[in-house]
């Protein structure tokens, strides 16, 4: 893999105001996460095309700030392989300033 020699398609996907600053891909590229700061949780996108974001729709979201613990500072985010675990990292609201990894069984 290299990303010295690159173009981009001129493509976007526009998803809300809000930022998201951690994405992720199913293994079939079909299915993209998002994650961020200011949103609630984790949005599950199904895209048309494998691996293209030209169109896709929200399929699901999965709220993290009402679990325990809540996060409060999102940064990123990882699905497993295997699609059965998700880790996020981030600050939970008993200890700001404090980044960790959370970890999800799905």
């Amino acid at each position: 893999w290299s990303v010295s020699s690159n173009s981009r398609n001129g493509t976007s996907f526009a998803i809300s105001n809000d930022p998201f600053t951690g994405i992720d891909f199913s293994d079939d590229g079909r299915t993209m996460f998002l994650f961020g700061p200011n949103v609630s949780g984790v949005a599950q996108f199904a895209l048309s095309s494998a691996w293209s974001i030209d169109a896709g729709f929200l399929q699901q979201e999965l709220n993290t700030v009402d679990q325990s613990p809540n996060i409060t500072e999102a940064r990123g985010i990882v699905i497993a392989d295997s699609g059965r675990r998700m880790y996020l990292t981030g600050t939970s609201a008993g200890s700001p300033g404090d980044f960790k990894i959370f970890q999800y069984s799905l």
